[in-house]
């Protein structure tokens, strides 16, 4: 990998490419790789062991035959014109955790600020048509089980220290800033340490740079019940945000407000 064209604040859009040409992008700790060849697109990806521009040029021991067996190639019909980075949202809810317990009183509200790891998806264009190649994950992601061993789903999980209104001082480019409003609104406390947020429901923004979610707002109705889970599809007043960039839709489509198990008060994952 050379530093002429590797882009380590990543850009979103199209990036043109030539016969033999290769190109790098580093974004978080992804690393991608693109060579045009007999017109046809080669193709590989790896995860770097730390995020930013000084790991990335200093991890440099990628295998440099470009017929090496870490690539794929993907014959394109058509000549290669350009390839496209686009940022999406995980596949999988996270699992959010808090590192202390919080504690709400009916008829309380918090406003969360969670932030989790963008993916990015990949396109190549030819002269008449645009092909998806796939999609990857901006960080080293860890899974685990939210509910119970047989009512429950595989999830993604992050810890984070985001409990207020404010955004992370090292909060990183390729991490999404995600707005959550919780309210009890039933007749009891409400004592969690991690919920549940599924991502893929999010709208995705892009402002200064910095990506952002729709506001999620998750009102508590009682542990024996679920929870009803909104959606708003815009970022909220307070954040101050007027006509942010819409970057993409939801990958997983649903009403706008819907009942869900969303507190965890039973299994310690």
């Amino acid at each position: 990998m050379t530093a002429d064209n590797a882009t380590y604040s990543l850009p979103l859009g199209d990036f043109p490419m030539k016969e033999e040409e290769t190109r790098d992008w580093v974004w978080g700790q992804l690393h991608l790789q693109a060579l045009v060849r007999a017109g046809q697109l080669w193709l590989r990806h790896r995860l770097l062991n730390g995020e930013g521009e000084e790991t990335a040029m200093q991890d440099t021991d990628w295998e440099e035959d470009k017929k090496g067996s870490d690539w794929i190639r993907w014959p394109i019909k058509g000549s290669v014109k350009s390839v496209g980075v686009n940022a999406i949202t995980p596949d999988l809810p996270f699992v959010i955790k808090s590192k202390h317990p919080i504690h709400m009183h009916p008829g309380q509200s918090i406003d969360v600020m969670v932030s989790v790891p963008c993916w990015a998806k990949l396109t190549v264009k030819t002269s008449d048509k645009e092909w998806e190649l796939g999609e990857y994950s901006t960080v080293s992601l860890q899974k685990t089980w939210f509910g119970t061993p047989l009512d429950g789903e595989l999830c993604y999980w992050r810890q984070t220290q985001a409990v207020t209104g404010e955004i992370s001082k090292d909060a990183r480019l390729n991490y999404i800033i995600c707005p959550v409003r919780i309210t009890n609104k039933s007749e009891e406390v409400l004592n969690f340490e991690q919920f549940n947020f599924r991502v893929e429901e999010l709208t995705l923004f892009r402002h200064e740079d910095r990506l952002w979610a729709d506001e999620t707002r998750i009102d508590f109705k009682g542990q024996t019940q679920t929870s009803d889970v909104t959606n708003t599809g815009r970022l909220p007043r307070r954040m101050g945000i007027s006509k942010p960039e819409l970057v993409c839709r939801p990958r997983k489509e649903t009403r706008k407000s819907i009942t869900r198990r969303t507190f965890n008060f039973l299994l310690n994952i």
